[in-house]
């Protein structure tokens, strides 16, 4: 075994307590070695040499012994040690001929060559280092971006760690993060912004940011940006307060609405209150497979990924669930499992339970399940499942590492099942009211990339008012 394929085996993230373990007793070989050296045979020392400098390289990959920050020219220093015994490609290939030269986390080169190691855990690590030094340099001059490539990089670590992606679908969804931060990089000379107006731009665009934003001391002192007349600034204000206090306004009616709608589904369905406070004859008890047909998820090959909207709309699990519908983020060529426009898309994986609603038909993956109405009964099947979360929760306590669920468990799902009539009622009731918070929705979705494309044109002058 080379060096490098042993330290990508003991960086596997299910071998946490077995790389542990290998770092105190590859350290006292070293100790003990050091004490006998000279009765010690050839074979043997190159041998405790080789467990060295495994440990060595394993510690400098994940470790830094000072408890200080590592630099990004001491992560650089370390993967270039690494890659050039790492990166094979019809004999050896020393990618860097010297260990001091920088490597660009944006190079399409290097991350091709990253993406063709065979070392796959290595690559993982190698990636996550270079990612984190990029966060931590857009926290320095914006907030908002490095938060949100935080909240990818943990996301798409989630799901690695939870067994929803392998060793070759978490690198290239490492890389796509790489290629995202590149663009992201180069966003404010495609709007004509400077660093710190495309910093101010992002803060305006995410409402939730600004307290966090302008709470960055350091951020604030180093701001500047041109500004316009005061006239033109409050007019823009006036035209962005427009378009956020639409926003709002229709997320406050949908929240009133869904919580009418669960109020009428408790009262009938679980209290029985309209019925005398018991379930009326006719009614019974039975299985989620009587009224749903469940579909789970399955990946499509990587390969066919893409954000360009080619394709089918894919939800890989609960990542990009929203409040009640999906974002959109990937998009499949191939796709393999798909849920149907209003089905309830359900995490079938840790944690178990967590729902939202198909805006459109999709393409779903492993950490997810579409439940599908059989007769058209799609409100009444959302809010069966929604009343299913106590169940559902015993698989989030189970003692496993990770709860999950299969197919076979949500079918046998106990629930109540009113008469057709009832039913119908329900549903005639409760669908037009979801209707409502479905295109209201659709709406925000419009005027919140209204609001996105007028704001930096009217900050850059492109537009005036």
């Amino acid at each position: 075994m080379t060096i490098s394929g042993a330290v990508n085996f003991i960086v596997a993230p299910d071998k946490e307590e077995q790389k542990q373990a290998f770092i105190k007793e590859a350290l006292m070989l070293k100790q003990s070695l050091s004490l006998c050296s000279s009765m010690v045979k050839e074979h043997m020392r190159l041998e405790a040499a080789f467990f060295e400098s495994v440990r060595v390289l394993v510690m400098r990959l994940l470790y830094n012994p000072s408890g200080k920050k590592f630099s990004l020219k001491e992560i650089n220093d370390r993967i270039n040690e690494l890659l050039k015994q790492s990166v094979k490609s019809d004999g050896v290939i020393n990618l860097f001929s010297d260990v001091g030269e920088k490597v660009n986390l944006f190079d399409p080169i290097f991350l091709e060559n990253i993406s063709k190691m065979k070392e796959k855990n290595l690559a993982v690590e190698m990636l996550k280092k270079l990612i984190d030094e990029q966060v931590k340099v857009y926290k320095c001059t914006n907030l908002v971006k490095s938060e949100a490539f935080s909240e990818l990089i943990q996301q798409t670590l989630n799901r690695y760690l939870n067994g929803m992606l392998t060793n070759e679908e978490v690198i290239q969804e490492l890389l796509k993060l790489a290629k995202k931060m590149f663009h992201a990089s180069e966003e404010g000379n495609l709007l004509g912004l400077t660093d710190e107006e495309l910093a101010f731009y992002d803060a305006l665009t995410k409402p939730e940011a600004v307290k966090n934003f302008y709470s960055n001391e350091d951020l604030v002192a180093n701001l500047s940006i041109k500004l316009p007349p005061l006239p033109t600034q409050q007019k823009i204000a006036a035209i962005l307060s427009s378009l956020d206090d639409k926003i709002e306004l229709n997320n406050k009616i949908n929240t009133n609405l869904e919580q009418q709608t669960g109020a009428l589904f408790k009262n009938w369905f679980v209290d029985f209150e309209s019925f005398g406070g018991k379930m009326p004859e006719g009614w019974k008890v039975g299985k989620l497979s009587e009224i749903a047909e469940i579909t789970m998820g399955q990946f499509p090959d990587g390969k066919s990924y893409n954000e360009n909207g080619i394709g089918t709309v894919f939800y890989q699990g609960r990542a990009e669930f929203g409040t009640r519908f999906p974002t959109r983020r990937l998009f499949t060529t191939e796709p393999k499992r798909i849920a149907k426009k209003f089905d309830t898309l359900m995490s079938v994986r840790a944690p178990v339970g967590d729902t939202n609603i198909a805006n459109e038909d999709c393409c779903i993956g492993r950490g997810l399940a579409a439940i599908h109405s059989k007769e058209g009964h799609h409100s009444f099947v959302h809010y069966v499942v929604l009343s299913l979360r106590p169940q559902l929760d015993v698989f989030n306590r189970e003692g496993t590492v990770f709860g999950c669920i299969n197919r076979d468990a949500l079918n046998n799902m106990e629930i109540v099942i009113p008469a057709k009539n009832e039913l119908d009622k329900f549903e005639q009731i409760v669908a037009s009211l979801d209707a409502d918070i479905y295109n209201r929705s659709e709406e925000n979705d419009r005027l919140g990339n209204i609001r996105d494309t007028l704001l930096p044109k009217l900050m850059n002058g492109e537009i005036t008012v």
